[in-house]
């Protein structure tokens, strides 16, 4: 795994951890969703913080050094790229915060497709249907939860 991996893993940790630190205080019909999607995000931080610190000890039990070494980056450019997806996670939170969780995840699927992923036109505008579609769907539709706004709204 990449050092990005791990930073990400690392933020979505924290992000979890205060989270769940937060939804404490909220009654208990509120703090329900909040908990249990920071429990599943603290979850699967923690299992690929510990498998990007596996990963990470392997070259020192490896004898050959292409094999320890195989999956890192080896220019400046794959560096960079993996530099702003881990980074990309931050924008998402941001987005989210301003604009609300609909928006903003539909958004951030857009661009992550667009920049991050280099898809193709049609897929990208599926993806974006379908991202829309689902948190619209889950949030406002099944949940009925017209607090997940965000700050601009």
């Amino acid at each position: 795994m990449k050092r990005a991996d791990t930073f990400t893993s690392l933020a979505f940790l924290a992000v979890g951890l205060i989270t769940i630190y937060v939804a404490a205080g909220y009654p208990p019909e509120a703090r329900l969703i909040p908990v249990v999607v920071a429990a599943a995000i603290v979850v699967v931080s923690a299992i690929q913080l510990a498998a990007s610190v596996v990963h990470a000890l392997r070259p020192l039990v490896s004898e050959d050094p292409l094999v320890a070494f195989a999956d890192a980056p080896s220019d400046r450019r794959q560096w960079t790229r993996a530099g702003v997806a881990a980074l990309s996670v931050v924008g998402l939170f941001g987005l989210v915060y301003f604009v609300g969780i609909v928006i903003g995840i539909t958004v951030y699927l857009l661009v992550a497709f667009w920049v991050l992923a280099r898809q193709r036109t049609l897929v990208i505008i599926a993806a974006t249907i379908v991202a829309f579609i689902l948190t619209y769907g889950m949030f406002v539709g099944l949940m009925e939860l017209p607090l997940l706004g965000g700050i601009l709204r």
